[in-house]
């Protein structure tokens, strides 16, 4: 299996195998239209881009986000909520043939980044990529 992993600006992370997935896309310098899915993790400007989302969905994107961000992705995201997918951290999913499991995503450091937020991280629980 062959896959290239890209990092973008910041945190932004492209994986592209027999899918193209999406974290938390930031800057895309150009327009993409192919992501099979999208994960956010939390609803920070550098992290939550309508507008990068925008350069990158096409007909049948998924995007992932944590359940507090529902009404803004819903609002700014540019995805039908059928497409949707919202989770709190331990939550298991199967998504576009990928098992997946939401981990906690917050930072001890950043006082901005509590853990009470319920923002969501996410491991590969079975790779199913190919």
């Amino acid at each position: 299996m062959t896959e290239t992993v890209s990092i973008n600006k910041q945190s932004s992370i492209r994986i592209a195998g027999s899918r193209i997935l999406y974290f938390d896309p930031l800057e895309i310098p150009k327009v993409m239209n192919d992501a099979d899915v999208i994960f956010i993790t939390h609803d920070h400007y550098d992290h939550f881009s309508p507008a990068d989302i925008g350069k990158l969905k096409k007909e049948g994107t998924i995007l992932t986000a944590p359940e507090q961000m529902k009404s803004q992705v819903l609002k700014d995201a540019g995805i039908p909520e059928k497409n949707c997918v919202f989770t709190v951290p331990g939550t298991s999913y199967e998504i576009s043939g990928l098992s997946v499991e939401t981990v906690p995503a917050y930072n001890r450091l950043k006082p901005f980044h509590p853990k009470g937020k319920k923002w969501c991280g996410c491991r590969f629980v079975k790779h199913l990529l190919h």
